[in-house]
């Protein structure tokens, strides 16, 4: 003989069989919980969500049984054209009955859905890297050594190249070649000087140094300010997810009243209307 005693479940009705040792029971048919109560030979439920506003549990159901139970697949037929070529090659149309299957749900259960997961919020646009130009004084002075190497280049090249062909003065061949070498090598000096002063950075190194130690501290606030950027970014794409879980966690436990049309997580001892769900779920 078995020792099971068969109740009936508060929530949903069904059949529900305790066993004489336990002390909780789930449900099969609707998924809410209930304790076992005993007084003497006596053996009753003591529903595990009670409704804060009512107090009563005979019309308390599990929002995720509910999603469950109020879902159902419905197979049915439409009609569709479609297109055949006979034998001889002519284009006819005939209608067809197409199977279909779609869901059905309830106008309580798609008040009830979960809180949706939060997209992540865009990453933000950095700050441009600062443009750092190079100390004023160098720009300076290498523009004054290259204007003064060549107007010394030009004048000294003239000069010598005019007396060494007599226009400025008269002169032999053998004056001429004498006037004539000196300018090609004075000009070839001259050349080579422009050049090196092309090359050359005639920046004055406690100026160089103050001006590195800017630009490295512009360069490090700069890094800073992106840093913090990405980490507020960060942060709170990390607060969304947390407050997301936090209501997928109050929504796995959530209960709604029939009777009252509120919801409930157990144990908080507060509800609310089913309108305010998603408001209750983020508290």
């Amino acid at each position: 003989m078995s020792d099971l005693i068969t109740l009936n479940c508060p929530s949903c009705g069904g059949k529900l069989q305790v066993d004489p040792d336990s002390s909780t029971l789930t449900c099969n048919h609707c998924g809410n919980e209930h304790f076992v109560h005993r007084e003497g030979a006596s053996v009753t439920l003591e529903s595990y969500a009670r409704c804060p506003k009512c107090g009563r549990n005979d019309r308390v159901e599990k929002v995720s049984a509910i999603l469950r139970s109020h879902k159902q697949e419905v197979t049915s037929t439409e009609q569709r054209t479609e297109v055949y070529i006979d034998q001889e090659g002519h284009q006819h149309t005939r209608m067809r009955e197409v199977p279909k299957t779609y869901t059905q749900v309830t106008g309580l259960a798609r008040v009830l859905i979960p809180p949706k997961k939060p997209d992540p919020i865009p990453k933000p646009d950095l700050y441009p890297r600062p443009n750092i130009g190079k100390p004023k004084s160098a720009r300076q002075a290498l523009k004054v050594i290259l204007l003064i190497t060549a107007i010394l280049t030009i004048i000294t090249f003239c000069v010598l190249t005019l007396i060494s062909f007599g226009i400025l003065f008269d002169q032999g061949t053998l004056d001429s070649l004498v006037c004539g070498i000196p300018s090609i090598l004075l000009m070839l000096g001259g050349m080579g000087l422009f050049i090196f002063s092309l090359v050359m950075k005639p920046v004055d190194k406690e100026k160089l140094a103050q001006w590195e130690g800017e630009r490295n501290q512009i360069l490090e606030q700069w890094q800073n300010k992106n840093r913090q950027l990405l980490d507020r970014w960060k942060e709170a794409n990390d607060r969304n997810f947390q407050r997301w879980q936090a209501a997928m966690e109050n929504w796995q436990n959530l209960y709604y009243c029939h009777r009252d049309d509120c919801v409930f997580v157990p144990g908080k001892g507060t509800y609310a209307p089913i309108e305010r769900l998603q408001e209750y779920l983020h508290q």
